[in-house]
């Protein structure tokens, strides 16, 4: 069973709406889109978070391998 998933992503997208600047939020939210194929919302999530903060460093590009 893996819970109510609609209920569960509206209120991570809720939450995000009243407070856009919330990371942990929008990680969350960003990981159960891309869980859920929903990879276009996912991606406006990920340019929203490079709006609010550049420097983070989830957007750094990281070493190659």
């Amino acid at each position: 069973d893996r819970g109510d998933l609609a209920g569960a992503e509206q209120l991570l997208q809720n939450t995000l709406d009243r407070h856009p600047e919330n990371r942990d939020v929008r990680m969350a939210l960003v990981a159960q889109l891309r869980d859920n194929g929903q990879v276009p919302r996912m991606k406006a999530l990920i340019e929203g978070l490079k709006a609010l903060n550049p420097g983070d460093p989830l957007l750094q590009p990281g070493p190659r391998q």
